[in-house]
């Protein structure tokens, strides 16, 4: 091959994997990003907790009462906790004593889970009650939303398992 023939097709080899280059430099950007942290005010963290604990199933890591010590339980003699740390999946929901009332609806929570009937059924048999629900062509939830008691607007989605 001709140098000026190696040379063109060099080019062209450099011009066709240029969007490759520019989708890796793009891809590279999320790779700051390790971890995520929703935060929530609450009115009363021990209820918010109990509710998310057994309605939604998220796992306690732990409360934070007086002066930012973290406790996993609380005693009688402890102080009200003024935050609290969960964790839907891996995704950590931390929950924090409100000076004001929250404002019911500011934001929306996305949570995908890996059967969205059997998880609305968990749900339904607590005595939550459903916002609103898409359903499959059997209808069969694929996702749904709730508000918790501060009125946080939480929607989970994901695949229908069989039955």
């Amino acid at each position: 091959m001709r140098p000026a023939t190696m040379m063109v097709v060099g080019l062209a080899f450099i011009l066709a994997c240029a969007p490759f280059a520019l989708m890796a430099q793009e891809a590279q950007v999320g790779s700051f990003f390790t971890d995520s942290n929703v935060i929530l005010s609450v009115t009363d963290v021990r209820k918010s907790v109990a509710f998310y604990e057994t309605v939604l199933e998220f796992k306690l890591e732990h409360y934070v009462i007086g002066s930012a010590k973290e406790v996993t339980t609380l005693s009688s003699s402890d102080p009200e906790p003024y935050a609290a740390d969960l964790l839907a999946g891996v995704q950590r929901i931390s929950l924090e004593k409100s000076v004001d009332p929250p404002k019911p609806g500011a934001a929306r929570y996305v949570f995908h889970v890996k059967d969205a009937a059997a998880y609305y059924d968990r749900i339904v048999k607590r005595g939550v009650s459903v916002q609103l629900i898409a359903q499959d062509a059997v209808g069969r939830p694929f996702w749904f939303s709730i508000v918790d008691p501060d009125g946080h607007w939480f929607m989970f989605m994901g695949p229908v398992g069989r039955r």
